[in-house]
C-alpha cells in the first residue's frame, strides 16, 4: 500500500486541504485533521490509521497498491492508442482554399501562395473518400484556410451533399477571421447544421488592425465586431468562439476585448479566449513569445479579471493532437493528404491523396510513432501523465522529443496555484 504519485496535497491558507488527483481528475476539499492525517499517509506512516479511512482512500485511487501506479499508466496509454485507431469517429480538416484576405505576419502560412480552390473533381473524390470510410457512425469536419470564406460556395456544396450521406451524427466548425461573414452566408450556415465558429481578435481596433492586416481594409476590426452582432442576432445558438493571440507585446489589452465583447454582445453563446502564439517550425520560441511557464503565470497573476479555472482545471488526456490518429487528415484544396494543420501547401508533407490513399508511408508512420510521449520514460514517470496529451506532435519532432519539458501541460509546477484557485471560486465537495 502506498500514497499514488498521482495524488497532489496542499495546504491553503484557512488551514484547511485541497486533494487533486490527476487519474480520477478529482478535486476534494479536507478538513485540517484529515490533511494531516493524509501528510502522514504521504511520508508513508500507516501507523493508527483508521481501516475505514485506508478503504475510502483506496476507491478513489488515492491509496494504491504497489504496483498500481504503473498499471494506471498503461491504462491511460491504452485507452489514448484505442483513440488513435477508432473508425468509427472520423476528423478531417478540409481546406478548400488557401487564399486569405488577410496578411498576419505570425501566420505559419505565411509563404503558402497558392490560389488554387477545390474543383469540382476533387470535391467528388472526397465524397467518394467519405463514403469509402467503414464503420463510420461520426464524421467531424473542420473548415480551414486561408480563410475558407473566400471559397464559401463550396463548402455549402460539400456538406450539403455530406449531409446526405448515411452517417449517424456529423459536427462542423469552421475556423475563419470573420471579414466576410453576412446575413446570407450565417443563415445559410445555419441551415447547413454548423455547430461551432472560431473567429480571431488581437486586440482592440488598433492592436487587431496592426497585427491582424487586412490586405485593403485598413480597419477590419469594426467589419467583425459588425458580423459577430449579426450572427448573434441571426444564429445565437452558434457557439462562437473568439480567440484572442496574445504574446508579451499585448497580453494585457486580452481582457479589454474580453470586456469589450461581452458589452456588444448579450448571447450565452459566444465566448472569448486567450491563445498563445506559437512557433510550430522551431524547437525554440521568441523572444516576444509566452512560453509554458509564462501562461501559467500570466493566468494565475490575472485570475480576478478572468475566468481562468474555467479553463485551466486539469482534464484527464484520453484524446491527444488528431495528428497522431491513424484516419484523421488535413485535406487540400488538390486532394492532398497531411496529417498537420501546419503542413498545408508543403509539397514534403504529403502523404497521400484522396485517389490514391497513402503514398508516402515514412511519413505518414513518422507522425503516427515518432517522438511518442506514450513510450517516453519521462512521461511515464510523471504524475502529470493522465492530464497531459504530450503537446505539439509538429513541435515533438523538431525538438526531438521533449528534452527541455517546453510541451508539458500549463499546470505542471503550478498546479496548487490553479487548485487553489479553482477553490476560491467554487464549491468543492
Amino acid at each position: 500500500m502506498k500514497w499514488s504519485r498521482f495524488n497532489f496535497l496542499t495546504k491553503c491558507d484557512d488551514n484547511k486541504y485541497v486533494l487533486y488527483n490527476s487519474y480520477t481528475n478529482n478535486l476534494m476539499e479536507i478538513d485540517e485533521t484529515s490533511g494531516l492525517y493524509l501528510e502522514q499517509l504521504k511520508s508513508g506512516n500507516f501507523k493508527k490509521i483508521d481501516e475505514e479511512l485506508i478503504n475510502e482512500l483506496k476507491d478513489e485511487n488515492i491509496l494504491v497498491d504497489d504496483d498500481d501506479d504503473d498499471l494506471i499508466y498503461q491504462k491511460v496509454k491504452l485507452s489514448r492508442l484505442n483513440t488513435r485507431f477508432r473508425s468509427d469517429i472520423i476528423y478531417l480538416t478540409i481546406v478548400p482554399s488557401l487564399a486569405c484576405n488577410f496578411s498576419c505576419p505570425y501566420c505559419f502560412e505565411s509563404e503558402v501562395n497558392e490560389r488554387k480552390v477545390m474543383t469540382d473533381s476533387i470535391q467528388a473524390d472526397l465524397i467518394d473518400y467519405i463514403k469509402s470510410l467503414r464503420n463510420l457512425h461520426h464524421l467531424s469536419i473542420d473548415w480551414y484556410g486561408g480563410e475558407p470564406l473566400l471559397a464559401f460556395d463550396i463548402i455549402s456544396s460539400l456538406m450539403n451533399r455530406i449531409r446526405g450521406l448515411d452517417i449517424d451524427s456529423i459536427s462542423s466548425t469552421i475556423i475563419t477571421n470573420g471579414y466576410l461573414l453576412d446575413a446570407n452566408k450565417i443563415l445559410q450556415l445555419k441551415a447547413l447544421g454548423l455547430n461551432r465558429m472560431q473567429i480571431t481578435i488581437d486586440g482592440l481596433e488598433s492592436t487587431h488592425n496592426q497585427r491582424r492586416p487586412h490586405k485593403t481594409n485598413s480597419d477590419s476590426f469594426q467589419k467583425i465586431i459588425e458580423n459577430i452582432i449579426l450572427i448573434d442576432k441571426l444564429f445565437p445558438e452558434l457557439e462562437v468562439n473568439i480567440r484572442v493571440n496574445i504574446d508579451k507585446n499585448n497580453e494585457q489589452e486580452f481582457f479589454a476585448v474580453n470586456e469589450y465583447i461581452s458589452k456588444m454582445v448579450t448571447g450565452q453563446n459566444i465566448y472569448t479566449y486567450p491563445a498563445y502564439v506559437t512557433d510550430y517550425t522551431s524547437c525554440n520560441t521568441s523572444q516576444c513569445l509566452l512560453n509554458r511557464i509564462d501562461q501559467a503565470e500570466f493566468a494565475l497573476s490575472n485570475a480576478d479579471k478572468y475566468p481562468f479555472e474555467k479553463y485551466y482545471y486539469p482534464r484527464t488526456r484520453i484524446s491527444e493532437c488528431t495528428a497522431r490518429y491513424a484516419n484523421s487528415f488535413v485535406i487540400g484544396p488538390d486532394g492532398a493528404l497531411y496529417r498537420c494543420w501546419c503542413d498545408v501547401g508543403n509539397r514534403e508533407k504529403i502523404c497521400g491523396t484522396l485517389k490514391d490513399g497513402i503514398i508516402n508511408t515514412n511519413l505518414y508512420t513518422k507522425y503516427m510513432t515518432d517522438e511518442d510521449p506514450l513510450f517516453d520514460k519521462d512521461c511515464r514517470q510523471c504524475s502529470y501523465f493522465p492530464i497531459c496529451d504530450g503537446g505539439c506532435v509538429l513541435r515533438r519532432f523538431n525538438n526531438h522529443g521533449n528534452k527541455d519539458y517546453s510541451l508539458c501541460t500549463i499546470q505542471k509546477e503550478y498546479l496548487e496555484g490553479f487548485m487553489k484557485l479553482y477553490r476560491k471560486k467554487h464549491v468543492i465537495i
